[in-house]
């Protein structure tokens, strides 16, 4: 599970980083002058997290199977069976649950990280970022 596990993490993660700062300047226009930063951040995490959850859906319910089957040995052997079983479904099985997941915990990770950013930058250059 751990090889099925890094398979499905790490391109979703490295997906979310470029998503987000992409959905964060595209949709900045379509919010009011005035909307706060941090939400139209959030949304933007979260929009990226859902992005995500329906690009890596096949990866999630494949290290989702060999982990709950214990399939050991092969991972093209568990896709076959897979696909044998559920064909295209694979793209749409457990998708809602993962969307609403994803958009949630998304929103969190931009709203800490963003908080963070802020409280690093140096007190003298402060005056010089739009919050």
């Amino acid at each position: 599970g751990y090889f099925s596990s890094v398979a499905t993490y790490v391109p979703s993660s490295a997906l979310w980083w470029m998503f987000y700062p992409m959905f964060s300047e595209n949709i900045m226009p379509l919010f009011p002058e005035n909307t706060p930063l941090m939400l139209i951040q959030c949304t933007s995490g979260s929009i990226s997290g859902m992005t995500v959850a329906v690009i890596t859906n096949p990866l999630d319910v494949l290290r989702a199977n060999i982990q709950v089957r214990r399939i050991v040995g092969s991972y093209i052997l568990a896709m076959k069976q897979l696909w044998a079983e559920e064909h295209f479904n694979i793209f749409k099985k457990g998708l809602s649950a993962r969307i609403t997941q994803s958009c949630i915990s998304s929103a969190f990770i931009v709203a800490g990280y963003e908080t963070l950013k802020r409280l690093s930058v140096s007190e003298e250059y402060r005056h010089t970022i739009k919050w």
